[in-house]
């Protein structure tokens, strides 16, 4: 699979961004990292794997935004603490960063299921190329992407 040689080319990143003292090249490493996890909620799961959860559809969303953010946490933990190793004036520029990327995270996971049980059609894709381009705009797509979901899952999981 594609995605674990790109883990790799992320830490491999990580690791020459410090050898050569490039702070962006770690940011890279690190945006790599979460579209390397964003990349696995792209496809739709079947409905049996949603509706086995027995719980509303509020707590399946949050179940499944925390269970993200954990995963992605753990496969950015080394960048994070070794780039701080080596930038620690860049302190407030990194957690800035990987904030950012919880939020894109929140929103694709919230995406995913505003389409369910589809994959997400075009005009959500396009919604999320304009928050790539524009990260403020997530203020405003993530809740409309959260109400999306709850519409409907709530078939599904209740």
């Amino acid at each position: 699979d594609l995605s674990w040689w790109l883990l790799a080319v992320g830490y491999f990143l990580t690791i020459k961004a410090i050898q050569v003292g490039n702070f962006n090249l770690g940011l890279f490493s690190l945006a790599l990292i979460f579209l390397v996890g964003m990349s696995f909620y792209f496809k739709a799961e079947k409905e049996y794997f949603v509706w086995i959860f027995a719980m509303d559809v509020t707590a399946f969303l949050i179940k499944k935004i925390l269970a993200a953010l954990i995963c992605i946490s753990m496969l950015n933990l080394p960048i994070l603490i070794a780039l701080y190793s080596a930038f620690p004036e860049d302190i407030f520029t990194l957690i800035g960063f990987q904030l950012l990327g919880y939020l894109f995270l929140c929103s694709m996971v919230l995406a995913k299921y505003s389409a369910f049980p589809n994959e997400m059609n075009l005009p959500q894709a396009i919604l999320y190329g304009l928050c790539l381009w524009f990260p403020p705009m997530l203020l405003i797509i993530i809740p409309i992407f959260y109400v999306q979901a709850k519409r409907r899952l709530k078939v599904i999981v209740a």
